[in-house]
């Protein structure tokens, strides 16, 4: 048995993003439990995550990125290898560089995070729906065997536009986190949220949290990764905001801040607000569908176009962070209770029995 795992998006900015996060806690999942057959992986060796750097596979290094070339390119590897099962580990995502193969000769599976092209209304994604490249990707999407989504709200999204593949789709969530240590006495007086997109909705948020600040001038607003100022208005933000576009403090942050603030506009699922999780750390999140699925009242829900109900958020999790922190250990327990079955999910998918063993 060949299976080809397809890990371009690894040599793109997906690779850093929750699509990569993802991507790494899934494969890793199927890998440690015995994948049996030959694994293939397309892509660079040398931009994959080192954890995954160890694996015993045989690498096809691509090259520069091009979705037209991918047309024909990958029927060619799958002949060239003889290739049994391709599995895409994104999907119809915005990246012009990775599309699918004209056809396949062989099975074939894609990771679909969100249907954001579609649906979600931000202008850099108007343009690509409006592209040749969506509309060969949409087409060829339906020759596609079976799918993963990574939640049920991206799920139900996907069958709007391809009511068909209701048989063929399942829903596998992110893999539960290891509960970390933390502290369980008083945070400290400071909330970090996280840019990387406008649809992550930081303008409203640091409007929101200068309206605190005349009652809590002790607190601090920590935003995390890339931001464009001008587009996501933060020029003048104040001396109570803070920009850091490097990661390495997040986990320490989770840890020790008196909550994160995720006021995301639309979601495929949400990983941030799962990793709080692990830390028991307070949470304000937007009131979308796939927040609601998997916080439940592990969170305070916000409107995410609200800059009051953001404020009301922000000062709601100051005044009671205790018990926002209990919810949050509690809303743990309730995710694992959802992934129990994480494992058969996967195993129909790949056709293995609970032993890793392909049928």
């Amino acid at each position: 048995m060949n299976i080809l795992w397809d890990f371009r998006l690894f040599s793109t900015g997906y690779k850093n993003r929750g699509i990569g996060n993802y991507t790494k806690a899934v494969a890793s999942l199927i890998y440690e439990r015995g994948l049996q057959g030959n694994l293939f992986i397309l892509g660079n060796k040398a931009d994959l995550p080192e954890e995954l750097k160890h694996w015993k596979c045989t690498y096809i290094e691509y090259g520069r990125l091009n979705w037209k070339k991918d047309l024909l390119k990958i029927p060619f590897i799958i002949k060239k290898y003889k290739i049994d099962l391709i599995h895409y580990w994104v999907g119809l995502g915005p990246l012009y560089q990775i599309g699918f193969g004209l056809f396949h000769t062989c099975s074939s599976c894609a990771t679909i995070y969100d249907m954001g092209v579609e649906l979600w209304d931000l202008p850099h994604l108007h343009s690509v729906k409006r592209s040749w490249y969506w509309r060969f990707q949409k087409h060829l999407f339906t020759a596609i065997k079976e799918c993963i989504c990574i939640s049920d709200s991206s799920k139900n999204d996907l069958l709007k536009i391809f009511p068909k593949k209701k048989e063929s789709v399942y829903t596998v969530y992110f893999p539960v986190l290891e509960p970390k240590l933390f502290t369980i006495d008083k945070r400290e007086p400071f909330f970090i949220t996280l840019g990387g997109s406008i649809h992550k909705n930081c303008g409203r948020v640091a409007a929101a949290f200068s309206r605190i600040r005349k009652d809590h001038p002790e607190h601090k607003l920590i935003i995390l990764g890339e931001v464009n100022p001008i587009d996501e208005n933060l020029q003048h933000t104040g001396d109570t905001i803070f920009f850091e576009e490097s990661m390495q403090n997040y986990e320490s942050y989770l840890r020790n801040s008196q909550g994160l603030i995720f006021a995301s506009l639309y979601e495929g699922l949400g990983i941030p607000p799962l990793e709080a999780l692990a830390f028991g750390c307070p949470l304000l999140v937007s009131k979308i569908p796939s927040l609601l699925e998997t916080c439940h009242d592990a969170a305070y829900f916000a409107d995410p176009l609200s800059e009051i109900s953001i404020d009301q958020g922000i000062r709601e999790l100051i005044k009671n962070n205790q018990y926002w922190m209990k919810k949050s250990i509690d809303g743990r327990s309730r995710y694992l209770e959802k992934c129990r079955d994480l494992w058969k999910k996967i195993a129909v998918f790949y056709k293995m029995d609970d032993s890793g063993c392909r049928h």
